[in-house]
């Protein structure tokens, strides 16, 4: 049993078709945004270190950087796309990373449904989540932090529901 279980990010709908939907993990702005957090907070630990913070904040600083050249670097290796099919009712998934590549193609009936929730009460977007029954989940959007608005987040739920034949909860 792993220790830590790597979550999937969310995959952006690049394609709208009749009877299917592609969703693509957009690697590269997540790149540049991760790049530009790590660049700032290099920046901060220069800023902290000449004004003699401790080194704690230094270290810090430093850390949190890494993780984010980290990301930067996983998120331009990462390939990963969902694939709706709506005529056979089913749901290829595609994910190359670090850590190893996974391909599945599974019916609609293996999943228990489609979420529509929000993270938290003060969350601003809304989540979408398929979910298999062995408690597997993708999460899918508009944009890459889910759905600005409940109606735009329930149309992309039901749509995916609708061509792969399951449920879709609402929250």
């Amino acid at each position: 049993m792993a220790i830590v279980r790597e979550a999937t990010p969310i995959m952006v709908l690049e394609e709208d078709g009749e009877s299917h939907q592609t969703y693509r993990f957009q690697g590269e702005r997540w790149a540049l945004f991760t790049l530009a957090i790590g660049i700032a907070l290099v920046a901060g630990m220069v800023l902290a270190w000449s004004r003699g913070q401790t080194l704690g904040v230094q270290a810090g600083l430093g850390g949190f950087a890494a993780l984010m050249f980290y990301s930067t670097l996983y998120s331009l290796h990462a390939d990963q796309w969902l694939k709706i099919d709506g005529g056979t009712r089913s749901i290829a998934f595609h994910k190359e990373n670090f850590y190893g590549r996974v391909d599945w193609r599974r019916g609609g009936g293996e999943f228990m449904g489609v979420r529509v929730f929000r993270a938290n009460a003060r969350a601003v977007s809304w989540s979408i989540q398929l979910v298999d029954r062995q408690g597997f989940t993708v999460h899918v959007g508009e944009n890459a932090l889910g759905s600005t608005s409940r109606e735009r987040a329930l149309a992309i739920a039901r749509k995916i529901g609708l061509l792969a034949g399951m449920p879709v909860a609402e929250s």
